[in-house]
């Protein structure tokens, strides 16, 4: 674990007490920049807040009641997660990508009663679903829509300009603050029930790990459906400092907004397209103390070091249970070692085989986990709730190796395989020598059912500008594969892509979308043994 005793690791009771305890330390002082748009202080941002806390209360929602929010990154999102907080509610934050399907499976998944979205949003997504989500009995809509269904209500006609003081509530620390769906590459999304210690002790590890202050400005760029500008938020609170709320991510705008706002914290996202929109010179115009980031090709974290001037220290967490690893900043010796860090306080991490037993130091298993801050479980599912939590510990489905000093290297995810003549061959392995490559942007692998071998390789290509498949021709991507991995790594089958289908926020690749697209993998590739296209 790292050491980090010396913090302070006392925190609020709730979320609405840290709200409220924030406002009247800071009421004048700038609170929120939505990019391009409204910059309001502490005490304006809490007035918001009351007056949505008073709109929802009137429309029934209490202590523990699910209010279903489906916005982009504008004002009313972070003002409605804090009436939520104030009010004891239960928010579930829906992706504004979702279309009918999606939406329809999460609101009578969760049987929300009541929801708040925009107009365009609703028009376009919701008011086709109405008649087959018979408990949204309320939706209440932001901006201005012709209707004639009575449970759609304009937000605008809800609101007063003087809404009363909230009352007095007791909020446990166990109660449940949201339920965020999880953006998995398989299957259904499960809820991850988070309660308002998830919150607090996620805000404080990192408000401690940063060491932010009010002379702070956290940036932001992914949707605010997701957990990072929710955590981002009460990190916030936390420590007196400022946000800037990005509308979307795009690389080129990332910095701007860096500079202009002169950020000092962030957790990036895909660092590879950061880079590559890195504008001339910026290691003497931006702010950045330290960068935040998930997993990073080792090359590439001594780049961006390099052209910025400032640590990029990966860290690890889930939605499922907040943030577990860390890289000190200090730590320099791991710089470009792969490393995503070691226990944080509250956090205790084993690497088992597939008995649940421990493996030595060096060997490659799964990381399991266990400590504060952890989700309860996923909502309505005590199947998968047991199973990733069978005994004591949450299985994270990551496959590692630690070191004996606790150092922690990601290897890939434990299902992200492909098991070839009884050899396991792990898909970011080969992914990552995919895309050393100097004309291939981004690669996808994929296993293919053999009768010989259980399953063959199948790896997307996805090339630089300007380059085809003539340019760079599949027999040339094999030799250099060759040239890097063991025989039995070298992919078989290979299938050019113009994109690859990602997740909005994370940048995951949806693997399952690839799967779906045609009964037969192999078909539209070219087969290296055969050396024909199928």
């Amino acid at each position: 674990m790292i050491n980090d005793s010396q913090f302070d690791w006392t925190i609020e009771p709730n979320l609405r007490t840290l709200l409220e305890k924030a406002v009247s330390r800071y009421r004048d002082k700038t609170f929120l920049i939505i990019e391009d748009g409204e910059t309001v202080t502490y005490g304006v941002f809490k007035k918001e807040v009351d007056r949505i806390a008073d709109v929802l209360k009137n429309q029934g929602v209490s202590k523990g009641t699910l209010v279903g929010v489906m916005l982009p990154n504008i004002l009313l999102f972070p003002v409605t997660l804090c009436a939520c907080y104030t009010l004891g509610a239960v928010m579930i934050p829906m992706n504004v990508s979702y279309r009918s399907e999606d939406a329809r499976y999460v609101l009578n998944f969760s049987e929300l009663p009541i929801m708040i979205t925009t107009a365009q949003i609703y028009s376009d997504t919701i008011s086709g679903i109405r008649e087959s989500c018979p408990h949204l009995q309320t939706v209440i809509v932001d901006g201005a829509l012709e209707t004639s269904d009575p449970s759609v209500k304009a937000l605008a006609d809800l609101k007063k300009t003087d809404p009363p003081e909230p009352e007095p509530l007791n909020i446990e620390p166990t109660d449940l603050a949201t339920i965020l769906f999880t953006s998995g590459t398989t299957g259904y999304p499960k809820g991850c029930m988070h309660d308002q210690t998830y919150w607090l002790y996620l805000a404080r590890k990192v408000v401690n790990y940063a060491g932010l202050t009010e002379n702070d400005c956290l940036l932001t760029a992914q949707p605010f459906y997701y957990m990072d500008p929710q955590w981002n938020l009460v990190a916030v609170l936390m420590s007196g400092s400022k946000m800037v709320l990005m509308k979307r991510f795009s690389p080129t705008r990332f910095w701007e907004n860096a500079i202009r706002h002169k950020a000092t914290f962030c957790n990036a996202i895909l660092p590879n397209l950061l880079y590559q929109a890195m504008p001339p010179d910026l290691k003497n115009k931006h702010s950045f103390r330290i960068i935040a980031c998930t997993i990073l090709p080792a090359s590439l974290q001594r780049e961006l070091e390099e052209r910025t001037g400032v640590p990029w220290r990966p860290n690890f967490g889930m939605t499922e249970t907040g943030a577990d690893l860390m890289v000190p900043v200090e730590a320099e010796h791991l710089v470009g070692s792969g490393c995503i860090g070691r226990a944080v306080w509250g956090r205790e991490v084993r690497v088992v085989d597939e008995n649940d037993n421990d493996v030595p130091p060096g060997e490659v298993g799964e990381m399991i986990l266990r400590g504060k801050g952890i989700m309860q479980g996923y909502y309505k599912n005590p199947e998968a709730t047991a199973e990733a939590f069978r005994g004591g510990w949450f299985h994270t489905g990551d496959l590692v190796r630690m070191d004996a000093e606790g150092w922690v290297y990601f290897v890939g995810r434990k299902k992200d395989m492909v098991r070839r003549s009884d050899e396991n061959i792990s898909a970011v392995e080969v992914e990552n020598v995919l895309v050393s490559h100097p004309k291939i942007e981004e690669a996808a692998m994929l296993p293919v059912p053999d009768d010989i071998r259980g399953e063959e390789i199948k790896v997307y290509i996805q090339l630089v500008e300007g380059e085809t498949s003539e340019t760079v021709p599949p027999q040339e991507i094999a030799e250099y594969c060759a040239s890097r991995l063991a025989p039995y790594k070298v992919p078989r089958y290979y299938e050019y892509v113009d994109s690859l289908p990602r997740t909005p926020a994370s940048g995951k690749v949806e693997k399952y979308k690839l799967k779906e697209a045609k009964q037969d993998l192999r078909q539209g590739s070219y087969d290296r043994i055969d050396d024909v296209w199928r």
